[in-house]
């Protein structure tokens, strides 16, 4: 038996739903349409780069399933954005609009490891998470952590069998 995360996709779709990066992307949506327009200044630059290190950590631990792999790609993408004018003119017609240069930009790099935290716990990669230790097996729950799993075997009247043996040599290893 193999054990495995049966359940990560399940817990991707309630990471995008997340209150954090719910809101990091209305800061974003309101800050880029509204306040741009209206106040252009240090503050919405500072927002902008903040929310975006933020939102594309967390779409792109989506799309790749790799929140680590994510985080770095992040970083070094707004890095290269923010030193090299090169980067910066490439990605412009894709981010929609030029990216101005200011080596203070680079503090938004700081949000890499909360953006980062999130995705791991939400997944069970992160240490400390709350589904590092419920992760379910394949062939045995359904997708029931395997807590639950376990608890009802041990339940159960007894039926002898390989698979009943190995069930219980899984949840003896807990």
């Amino acid at each position: 038996m193999v054990v495995v995360l049966a359940t990560t996709r399940v817990r991707y779709r309630y990471l995008l739903l997340h209150p954090t990066f719910t809101g990091a992307v209305a800061v974003l949506a309101v800050n880029d349409h509204l306040l741009k327009g209206h106040a252009p200044g240090w503050l919405t630059g500072k927002l902008s780069d903040l929310a975006g290190v933020f939102v594309l950590t967390i779409v792109l631990s989506v799309v790749t399933g790799r929140p680590r792999l994510a985080a770095a790609l992040t970083g070094v993408g707004f890095l290269a954005i923010k030193i090299s004018m090169d980067a910066a003119e490439w990605v412009a017609p894709i981010i929609g609009g030029v990216t101005r240069q200011d080596p203070t930009d680079l503090l938004a790099l700081a949000v890499l490891w909360p953006a980062y935290s999130l995705a791991a716990r939400s997944v069970g990669q992160g240490r400390g998470s709350p589904t590092a230790s419920r992760a379910s097996v394949r062939g045995f729950g359904g997708g029931r952590s395997l807590f639950d799993d376990c608890n009802e075997l041990q339940s159960r009247p007894r039926r002898q069998g390989i698979r009943r043996r190995r069930q219980l040599a899984v949840c003896a290893n807990r």
